[in-house]
């Protein structure tokens, strides 16, 4: 938890890394908080259980019990958990996508989803795929491109500018299945994209999708 300067009750930004359900780390992401920190937002950089030793099924329950969490330590924290945003890359947008979709435990007002999987179909039909058990009734119950937008959550979608086609079309299809806003194309690739949290035209996008009503 990385908290503003001279902010006694500030707005959340959750971020969600990727590293495909299987890798990465929030203390490899930790660089990206500035941004946000600037702009006077809390930054939660979350870690969860990682696959294939934790389901998928098992990281999406993990997700959800975070926002439990957050809700019921927000006083504790001095947190504003009624200004609350999620944004995730690549299997983490994913995750942000499934947790909004479930907001049983606190409202999440928006949800920033970077280059991110969200149709699991072409991905049980890889080795990873079938690792990670990727069967019918997983890719029905955990592709967000299954169900319908939530009613109540701002969404914006971003993809690098050289980023594969396939990360593209699935931004596209969730764009066109959420009628969200076409995906910002920004500068660089895959990881790199990531850098335009710190400044630039990802975090153009961010702040008045967090700021609006």
């Amino acid at each position: 938890l990385f908290m503003p300067p001279n902010v006694a009750r500030p707005p959340v930004w959750v971020f969600l890394h990727g590293g495909y359900w299987q890798a990465s780390d929030k203390n490899q992401h930790g660089q990206f908080a500035a941004g946000m920190l600037k702009a006077g937002y809390a930054v939660v950089m979350a870690n969860y259980g990682l696959a294939p030793e934790t389901s998928v099924t098992t990281i999406v329950g993990q997700i959800k019990r975070l926002m439990a969490c957050l809700a019921a330590q927000a006083d504790n924290l001095s947190l504003d958990i009624g200004d609350l945003h999620l944004s995730g890359h690549s299997a983490g947008a994913h995750l942000a996508a499934m947790a909004a979709l479930d907001q049983t435990a606190v409202p999440i007002r928006s949800v920033l989803l970077l280059s991110g999987l969200f149709d699991l179909e072409p991905l049980g039909l890889l080795p990873f795929g079938r690792l990670l058990q990727f069967d019918a009734a997983t890719i029905a119950a955990l592709s967000p491109a299954r169900f319908a937008a939530p009613s109540t959550t701002r969404v914006a979608l971003a993809v690098g500018a050289a980023e594969s086609d396939e990360f593209k079309r699935q931004s596209e299809l969730l764009v066109s299945l959420w009628k969200a806003p076409p995906s910002l194309i920004v500068p660089g690739h895959h990881f790199s994209m990531l850098e335009g949290l710190n400044g630039g035209a990802l975090l153009d996008l961010a702040l008045p999708l967090m700021r609006k009503g």
